[in-house]
C-alpha cells in the first residue's frame, strides 16, 4: 500500500513509526499545555501506540504537565 502510494521507502518509514527517538510533538504544544495547566484543567494522555510514549514526553520536556500519564 505504501508502495503504492509513492512513498520511496515504506521500510524506513515504518522504522519511524516504531521509534519513540523519532517522534517529537507538535511545535506549540508546550505553550498549549501551559495554558490548559493554568487554566486549572487536569491533563491525561490517550495513546494508542504499540509502546510505551512516556519517553517522548520526558524527552521533550512536557511530562510535567501530566495529571494521568501511566
Amino acid at each position: 500500500m505504501l508502495r503504492g502510494s509513492g512513498v520511496g521507502n515504506p521500510e524506513y518509514l515504518y522504522e519511524q513509526l516504531l521509534s519513540a527517538e523519532a517522534w517529537r510533538p507538535f511545535p506549540d504544544t508546550e505553550a498549549a499545555l501551559t495554558a490548559v495547566a493554568a487554566a486549572g484543567m487536569p491533563i491525561a494522555v490517550v495513546s494508542n501506540i504499540a509502546w510505551d510514549i512516556r519517553p517522548v514526553f520526558k524527552r521533550a520536556g512536557v511530562v510535567r504537565f501530566r495529571s494521568r500519564l501511566q
